[in-house]
This record gives structure tokens, sequence and C-alpha cells, in this order.
């Protein structure tokens, strides 16, 4: 075994070895350097290479001797490769590049290296913001050959976004980017201000050019629907199945919510009692990190108190405003992770300087603070097996989004904010969750018009129309993660009943700490790993769910 052991793990780094060279942006996500400053290949020569090379690490992966592998080394095994599976599958038949102008703005990528510490710019800088120019150039070139395949919600995104960027290159160069020590200072606001140029050609191409030849799918298909259920959140059942799960919990939580209005509020409609509570309880951009602040400390200190969850005592989370050269459409940070290998994992929650209220800002440290993002990436952080490579770039938002809605209802029935109030925006946060998981299958599978999703999206109480346009690109250009979020949720309730029911000396800190601790993967392998196949079995069951 201690052969098959090191044999495995030589494997997975030379796979990885390779693969940061195809996406070098997962390798600084991952804490891994040497491959800073890269951007994504999309070039046709770069990714027919890829996929041979994912073709042949298939192949590679499925001759290794399985049953001579540890357990937590099998389950990186099939994690992997199914990995492996869904990629080689989205390269050969669902060719982004073809079909996604948001997908080439580079944004995204400087914005990471930016905010990430242990990155140093003074080397990278030049050379990265260098590269943009070529490579949105090539851009032009790919989205140029079948038009009429892309959607057109995506080009309207890809205009708000590079639009946006232009600002966002102009407030780095004056304010980051300005304090960062190079030899030549000039050179950099020089390559801000070419990327910016790009950018504004990349807008004008998509408006004069693609616009109104768009006229693509936004839905990715029942075949690639299922796939990825499969592949990338171990689930096999028919999505008209799944469909009328979600359909239920979203009939219940309506009634719920107006049940809640009907008791507490005086107010018929959630969206009048919301307004209301924007205008009492505004917290002013003065206030606001103060407020946070204390309701994180508030919020560690009740977990301790009741024993829910194993916070690691060095763990810490800053709290900060979201600078406004950070906040170009969508790549605005709501939690950056701790850097791998900091001892005192520090996490950073970033607040809008706009004026909230307090019970927004209180569900937001929630999901993600000491209740969500966080407390998963510390417990990972002190777990060997979560640390992995495979388990820091193979994830599932079974377990990722799913442990959001399952701890602030759990939160709540412990009593942590337990007010009406609070209790109006978890259940608008779940409605809002709900109704997205069953557009991904009413839009990927079913063929619903966007325009129709994104009606729905708005008629949301409490909701806005950006945010709606927000997150219908989500639930487009990521097909099966809404779907997959709520279903964890659902998991989650109901793996705990079980576990209350069945072990006579159940602790909720050993339960949460056992599927923590194994990272944010799948659920279904999770529940197996820690419980055994006879409880995913029964989870399955309990949802209704046909064994495979």
């Amino acid at each position: 075994m201690e052969n098959a052991a090191r044999n495995f793990d030589a494997l997975i780094e030379e796979f990885y070895e390779v693969w940061f060279r195809f996406h070098p942006i997962e390798a600084l996500s991952a804490g891994v350097s040497g491959y800073e400053g890269g951007l994504p290949a999309v070039d046709d020569d770069e990714t027919g290479a890829l996929g041979v090379w994912l073709e042949s690490s298939i192949v590679a992966l499925e001759e290794l001797d399985f049953n001579a592998l540890d357990d937590d080394r099998r389950l990186d095994l099939e994690l992997l490769f199914r990995a492996c599976q869904d990629e080689h599958h989205a390269l050969l038949e669902y060719d982004w590049r073809h079909r996604d102008p948001v997908g080439f703005l580079p944004i995204r990528s400087l914005h990471q290296l930016v905010l990430t510490p242990q990155v140093d710019l003074r080397g990278l800088l030049g050379d990265f913001l260098g590269r943009i120019p070529e490579y949105l150039r090539h851009a032009r070139s790919q989205l140029s050959t079948f038009p009429t395949l892309i959607p057109h919600p995506w080009v309207e995104a890809a205009l708000l976004e590079s639009a946006a960027g232009v600002h966002y290159l102009a407030e780095l160069r004056d304010g980051p980017l300005s304090k960062v020590d190079t030899k030549d200072p000039g050179k950099v606001r020089e390559l801000c201000d070419q990327v910016g140029h790009s950018l504004t050609e990349y807008n004008q191409f998509l408006e004069q050019e693609i616009a109104h030849r768009a006229q693509g799918l936004a839905g990715c298909g029942r075949e690639r629907f299922e796939q990825r259920m499969r592949l990338c959140h171990f689930l096999e059942a028919d999505p008209h199945r799944l469909l009328e799960i979600v359909r239920e919990l979203l009939e219940q939580t309506r009634a719920e919510l107006r049940q809640l209005c009907m008791n507490h509020s005086g107010y018929g409609d959630a969206a009048v009692w919301v307004d209301a509570l924007r205008r009492h309880n505004a917290v002013d951009s003065a206030q606001m990190l103060d407020f946070a602040r204390e309701c994180n400390g508030n919020l560690r200190d009740f977990i301790l108190s009741v024993d829910l969850f194993d916070i690691p005592a060095s763990a810490q989370l800053r709290v900060e405003y979201t600078p406004s050269c950070f906040r170009p459409g969508v790549c605005a940070p709501v939690y950056v992770a701790p850097v791998p290998g900091d001892s005192r994992m520090t996490g950073t929650i970033y607040l809008s300087p706009e004026s909230g209220w307090k019970e927004s800002i209180t569900a937001h440290c929630i999901r993600s603070g000491w209740g969500g993002y966080h407390l998963q990436s510390v417990t990972a952080a002190e777990s060997p097996v979560a640390g992995s490579l495979v388990r820091r770039l193979v994830s599932s938002a079974t377990m990722s989004e799913g442990w959001k809605l399952y701890t602030e209802q759990l939160l709540f029935d412990q009593g942590f904010a337990a007010t009406p109030e609070q209790s109006l925006v978890r259940l608008l946060e779940r409605l809002r969750r709900l109704l997205l998981a069953a557009l991904d299958v009413e839009v990927h599978v079913d063929g619903l018009a966007v325009e129709t999703a994104l009606e729905h999206l708005e008629a949301l109480p409490g909701g806005s129309p950006e945010q709606a346009a927000l997150d219908l690109m989500r639930l487009t250009r990521m097909p099966t993660e809404s779907l997959a979020g709520v279903l964890g949720w659902r998991m989650l309730e109901i793996l705990r009943k079980e576990r209350e029911e069945i072990d006579a000396g159940f602790e909720a800190k050993v339960f949460h700490g056992n599927l923590l601790r194994l990272g944010t993967i799948a659920l279904p392998m999770a529940i197996r790993r820690a419980f055994g196949q006879e409880q995913w079995e029964s989870i399955q069951d309990r949802l209704g769910l046909e064994r495979p």
C-alpha cells in the first residue's frame, strides 16, 4: 500500500504541474507558487494540447490500482477522475471560447492577483498587464468564428463588465498599484492605460459586431446537465424528480414567509416589510464595519457556547470595506479565504461601503464568516485530508453552497439572532436560492426562455434588477450549481436528524467536524466516507431518489 500511495501522490503532483500551465489563476487560488501572472489557455494549439493531455490523464487514472490505496486517496482519485472527465467533455463538446465573452475578461485574474497577499506584484505586474491586449485580440478572433452561438444575455453581461473594467483599471492605477514598488512605475501606469484601451476596443467589438448576431441558447441541455450532476456532484437522478423536490420546498417556504409576514410585520407583502426595515434599521457606512465586527464576535462566542462547531483558536476574521476600484460588476469580493500556510488563518469579509441594514449585514456575516465560508476554510486548513491539492481544487456546491443554507437555519434554531426580522431575511434568501434551483432545471433541461427566468427573479420580494441580472448570469453560465446547493442543504438536514436518532451520544461539534474536515467535496462522497454507504442510501430513500 505504501508504494501505491507514493505512486499516487507522485502522479497527482505531476498532473497539477501540467494542469496549472493551462489554468494559472487556479494555482494562485490553491496557494501554489510559480504560475502567477499567467492567463488561461485559449488558442487552438493550447486547447488541443489540453484535450489530448486530459484524455491521457483519464487513462492513467483508470489504470491505477484503486484497491491498493487508502480510503482518502481513493476518494481523491474518484474526485480527480470525474473532474478530468467533466473538463474533457466541456472542452470537446461545449467549447466556451466560441460562446462566452465574459470568460475572456481578464479583470478577475488581475483582481485576484491584487487581493492575494503572498503575491509579489513587483515582478509580475508588468508581464501580466503586457499580455492582456494580445489576449483580448485573440478573444475577438475566437468569438467571431460562430457569433450566432453566443447567448445574448452573456453579451450584455460582458458589455457591462468590460465597461466597468475600464473604470477598475483607472482607479487601480492611481490607487493600490501606485503604491507598488516597481522599477518603472511610469511603465505600469502606461500598461494600465493600454489594457483599459483594449477593454474599450473589446466592448466596441461586442456591441458593433456580436450583439446583433448573438442568438445562442443559454441552457446547456439535458444531456450536459445530467452529466454535470453526475461528474461534479456525484448525483444520478432524473432532473424532473429533483425539480419536484425543489418545488415542494419552494411552496413550503412561500407559505412560511406569508405566515411570518402576517404574524409579525403588519404587512401582507414581504417587500413592504423589507422596505420598512431598510429605512428604520439602516446602518450607514461610518458604523457598518463596527457593527459587522461586533456581529462576528458575537457569532463566534455563540458557536463556542453551544458547541456547534470546533473553531481553531488561532483563526482570525477581518471585516473590510470593498474599495471602489475592486467593484467592477461581478468582481466584488464577498469573502477572501486565508492564504494556505498562514498560521493565523486570517480570512476577510468584504462589505459594500454603501448603507446597509442590520439584518442583511448579520446574514452576510453568518453566511460568509464563522458559520459559513470562513468556518469551512479554517477547518479545512487544519485538516491534512482537506488540504490535498485535489480537494483544494475540486469542490461541489452541495457542500460549499448547501452549507450556508444549512448553517443559517441551524444557528437560528439554536437561538442566534432569532428575531422575526432576521427570520424574514433567512426566508427571503432561501426563497431566492430555491427559485434559482428550480430555474436551473427549467432553463437548462426544459428550455425556459431566459427572459421569463429573469422576470421570475425580478419578482422576488426585496430583490433588485441588478441582483436578478447577476443571478441569471451565474445560473446560465454555471449549470447545476444552484440545484446542487439546495440539494446539499436538504442532505445535511436529513443527515443530522438521522445521526441524532442513531447515535445516543450525538455531539453536534463532532458531527460537523467529521464533514468539514473532508473539505468542500460532493456531499454524497463525504457522507459515504464519514458515515458509510448505508447512511448515504438512507438519505437517498428519504429524498425519494432512485438508487443507481
